[in-house]
């Protein structure tokens, strides 16, 4: 697949991502100091056709802090503070002109009615 002119495919880790109890822990803690705390980051379903718009908008409102916590040395291997975790977050930071064409993607999927 091509995505922002490059060819992709889905990054290794993200089944950790997911399934990590202490990346839950962090992002909950992330989220509560941003007044975000009573959501969660969406994940698609294949047969929900509007999943991917929901995933989309909630990125975008969780931006700085999944950039933050794809930062943190604790989530990437080989730093001196990695926990073993085997993972490597900083691959899935998304850059501030990709962030710009998911936003307007997003208001593209919007629309001028719900605008």
């Amino acid at each position: 697949m091509t995505l922002f002119g490059r060819e992709c495919s889905r990054p290794e880790g993200i089944p950790e991502v997911w399934h990590s109890p202490l990346i839950h822990a962090k992002l909950a803690h992330l989220t509560q100091n941003e007044e975000l705390n009573s959501k969660v980051l969406v994940r698609t379903v294949d047969t929900r056709w509007n999943m991917y718009f929901n995933v989309l908008k909630r990125g975008l409102e969780f931006n700085d802090i999944l950039t933050e916590l794809c930062n943190m040395a604790q989530f990437n291997k080989g730093s001196s503070r990695s926990c073993g975790s085997g993972m490597h977050l900083h691959k899935l930071i998304i850059s501030d002109e990709e962030w710009e064409l998911l936003e307007q993607l997003h208001r593209l999927l919007v629309g001028p009615s719900m605008s």
